[in-house]
This record gives C-alpha cells, structure tokens and sequence, in this order.
C-alpha cells in the first residue's frame, strides 16, 4: 500500500471514529468523483446528512496560528458550489513517519494529531489554475460536538425553507 493510501485509509477510520461517538451513520460514496468521500448523518427525523473530503497531510502541524493547505483547484470547485446537503473539508494531521500515527496501550488507544475542517460554502471563485491555498482557522478542530452543530444548523436551514 502506497503511503498517499494509508493516508487515505488513516483519514477515514478518523472521521469513523469521531462520529461513532455521537452516533451518525457513515457512508462511502463508490465513486469520489465529486470531492466527496464520505457521508455522515443522522436516522430518523429529517435524516440531515452532511458530505466530507477528507484529505491527509504529514506537514509540520503549526505551534499556533491558523493553518495553511493547499486544495487541488477541482475539490475546491466542488466544495464551493451551491449544493443542498452542506458540504466541509477535513483536513488530518499526522506525523511525517507512520509508525508514530498511533500509540496503543492496555489503557488507551491514541491517534496522533488532528483534525480541522472548514465549509467552502460561498467561497469566492478563483483564477488559481492548480491549487488554492486555505486557511483553517485553528478553533474549527474536528470533534462530534462540531458535528452535531453542523448537523442542528442544516436542520435549521431546512426547516426555514
């Protein structure tokens, strides 16, 4: 398996474990030619769902401050358009070596280091033609509270409609 692979596979069974914690289905979507990965929402009621790109980097994770990714041109198009199920990007950071990615103990299971995520959601159009560098505040970590919130605020705009 080829290091971008794991990655991939890393990123994944993180977004999986952070909604099992509040209990919202995750699926895979077969065919990621949308920029969309996976899947999480909610049964019964409204059902809100809300669609992920996940991406993977071994970048030095910055001491403070916002964070800098660069975005493939196409995935931010994706994620910017005007869509109905909301749409984020989450950004995992791990180290550079793989090995270090988890340290497991009879006591605890640790996955190293985080994630953050951002909504493209009216994003301004670009003249990038390869990549547009974002910038992810550093208090939108990825948690199952945040999902929740995302999820409650997609209701909203539902019921508004």
């Amino acid at each position: 398996m080829t290091l971008n692979n794991q990655k991939e596979q890393f990123s994944a069974a993180y977004a999986r474990a952070v909604a099992s914690v509040v209990g919202l289905n995750v699926s895979k979507c077969e065919v990621d030619d949308d920029s969309i990965d996976i899947t999480l929402g909610r049964t019964g009621g409204l059902a809100e769902k809300i669609d992920i790109q996940l991406k993977c980097t071994a970048d030095s994770l910055p001491a403070e401050g916002d964070l800098k990714f660069p975005l493939k041109l196409k995935n931010y198009e994706d994620l910017s358009r005007p869509t109905i199920m909301p749409r984020i990007l989450v950004v995992l950071y791990v180290p550079e070596e793989c090995e270090q990615w988890m340290e497991i103990s009879p006591e605890r299971a640790i996955l190293k280091h985080a994630a953050w995520w951002l909504s493209l959601e009216n994003a301004p159009s670009t003249e990038n033609e390869k990549s547009v560098t974002l910038t992810i505040p550093r208090k939108n970590l990825f948690t199952p509270a945040i999902l929740i919130d995302l999820l409650n605020q997609t209701r909203e705009k539902f019921i508004r409609l």
